[in-house]
């Protein structure tokens, strides 16, 4: 009889605790473009140690502004898991371009920013890394992106994917 309550004890906790995964919403990505756009950044007044801190509005320019969304995963069961990475750079308009140092990430406004319960959380510039980019159609670009991020020289950001408007 103990037997039989133990298997049942464990199908429960197992049934449940699958239930609880299932729950969770997959992470998702955005890839987004903007023609005639530019990034105008600004300095904030407050920075730490490691970081300086930047805000940022995507206004009417001449260039072609990038967006890239990473949403995390969310289980309901679990605080803070929920938030957002958004990569913003901007490229000339044209039909391809590259990015490939420090100097060309820092005049492509390239900014990452993190909305969640982590660290840094203000927008802060990309030093490390490339981007390439190739308009596919008027509505359509394919970009490669390797970018370091600041907070840890061994993370990055890479893909090989379609931007649209």
């Amino acid at each position: 009889m103990k037997f039989f309550t133990f298997i049942v004890v464990l199908g429960v906790t197992i049934a449940t605790s699958c239930k609880k995964r299932f729950g969770c919403q997959p992470e998702y990505f955005e890839y987004k473009f903007a023609s005639g756009k530019t990034i105008d950044t600004m300095r904030l007044g407050f920075s730490d140690p490691l970081f300086t801190y930047y805000g940022f509005l995507i206004k009417e320019g001449n260039s072609n502004v990038f967006t890239y969304k990473k949403f995390f995963r969310d289980c309901p069961e679990i605080a803070d898991d929920e938030g957002v990475m958004t990569i913003v750079f901007e490229a000339p308009s044209g039909t391809s371009f590259k990015i490939q140092d420090s100097l060309q990430l820092l005049q492509a406004k390239c900014l990452v920013s993190l909305q969640c319960e982590c660290f840094p959380s203000s927008p802060v510039f990309i030093h490390n890394g490339s981007i390439e980019g190739e308009k596919l159609s008027e509505n359509k670009w394919q970009v490669k992106l390797n970018l370091s991020m600041p907070w840890n020289n061994q993370s990055f950001v890479t893909f090989d994917k379609t931007f649209t408007k």
